[in-house]
């Protein structure tokens, strides 16, 4: 097997493991209040990535050839996920991580839902949420099609420039605290 698979499926693995703890926390009280607080952010987090999936979604769908537009959208998309993540961390929002890992894990949950029980009316919106945005750049820069391992490398990617922004407000905090 390709240790490009291995690793993408350890990652899955992880990234699921991490979201089943996190929707036992959002069940209890304290953690539904969290998410009714996020439903903002959830909504907002939707809007943006529904722009950048259009900008990508004819190289996807249509398999057109890649331009520089669309790999320059998925490194703005990648970015914007690192501040908006060194935001949260800014304003002091300790369950944004478990809020994280659960939109990722339920993103990798829903595609993997779909490659095994073919319903497209989950793999599809799916894929447009959680891959599409980062596809153009995968396309342009590597020249690559769609698969498997791509949906996946994408969430992981995703997520940890997430968690790679949320760790870096908390160091930029602590060390402005410390001042």
């Amino acid at each position: 097997m390709d240790l490009a698979v291995i690793l993408t499926v350890i990652t899955l693995l992880a990234i699921l493991a991490a979201s089943v703890l996190s929707v036992r926390y959002f069940m209890s009280r304290k953690g539904f209040r969290v998410f009714s607080e996020m439903r903002l952010h959830l909504v907002l987090i939707l809007a943006v990535t529904l722009v950048f999936s259009l900008i990508s979604y004819n190289t996807y769908v249509m398999k057109t050839e890649p331009a520089m537009i669309h790999g320059i959208s998925s490194i703005l998309f990648l970015l914007l996920w690192f501040i908006y993540s060194f935001y949260m961390a800014g304003q002091k929002k300790r369950n944004y991580i478990p809020f994280l890992t659960l939109y990722w894990g339920a993103g990798a949950f829903l595609i993997l839902f779909g490659l095994l029980t073919m319903f497209p009316f989950v793999f599809y919106p799916a894929v447009f949420i959680y891959t599409v945005p980062l596809y153009g750049g995968f396309s342009y820069f590597f020249d690559v099609l769609p698969s498997f391992t791509l949906e996946f490398a994408s969430i992981a990617l995703l997520y940890f420039s997430s968690l790679a922004g949320y760790g870096m407000g908390r160091l930029f905090l602590a060390n402005r605290m410390s001042q």
